[in-house]
């Protein structure tokens, strides 16, 4: 299920039909409500072998490229929420004082470059 769900979320096409602000908003934190049902099961079929931090990589890209970029905020506020609903739900353990190093290279690094470009480099 995990599979159907990313492949409709991430298929541009949809996006191209999609035009409209408050649309493309609720179809970024659609990815953040995937986190919260599928928690630590969030793992693609298609990666081998299937790992959390290759599905979140392929969705990150696909956030980032096809959505961030964007001039909309109520878009990029949408991405960040569910990069954050993410972290929590698919990445609780990064959450721990062991795992901060690796949730900023992961998760605070790229938004920073997404949101003030040169800042986080």
């Amino acid at each position: 299920m995990v599979r159907i769900v990313i492949g409709a979320l991430t298929d541009k096409a949809v996006l191209k039909t999609n035009t409209n602000v408050v649309g493309m908003s609720f179809h970024a934190a659609m990815f953040g409500e995937l986190a919260k049902f599928f928690k630590l099961d969030m793992v693609d079929p298609l990666d081998k072998p299937g790992r959390r931090a290759s599905t979140f990589k392929r969705i990150f890209e696909y956030l980032s490229t096809e959505m961030f970029n964007k001039d909309q905020d109520m878009v990029r506020k949408a991405c960040s929420l569910s990069m954050i609903e993410i972290l929590q739900n698919v990445f609780p353990e990064l959450l721990q004082p062991e795992g901060v190093e690796v949730m900023i290279a992961t998760f605070i690094t790229p938004l920073l470059k997404l949101y003030a470009p040169g800042v986080a480099n």
